[in-house]
């Protein structure tokens, strides 16, 4: 079985991140479950420990539910190095 999270993004996750030091890579992209559409996340939570996306101990205020994934495709935003 293939694993399978519950997708969020949020723009205050997002800038937090972006202001820490130690972070290379921001966002990351999955594929949906449903219908095979790439979205941007800032987190997933493994449905094997989440069973709902209430479960889910969310942050942010701002997260908007994405729905559930199931392949990480590759990495979104992340800093550039020069």
């Amino acid at each position: 079985m293939e694993q399978e999270w519950h997708a969020f993004f949020s723009n205050k996750q997002l800038k937090i991140i972006m202001q820490g030091n130690n972070n290379s890579v921001y966002t990351n992209i999955y594929k949906l479950k449903e219908n095979g559409i790439n979205v941007e996340t800032t987190c997933v939570y493994p449905l094997s420990k989440y069973k709902t996306k209430e479960e889910c101990n969310i942050l942010f205020n701002d997260a908007k539910y994405l729905g559930v994934v199931n392949k990480w495709v590759m990495t979104g935003k992340r800093k550039i190095k020069f």
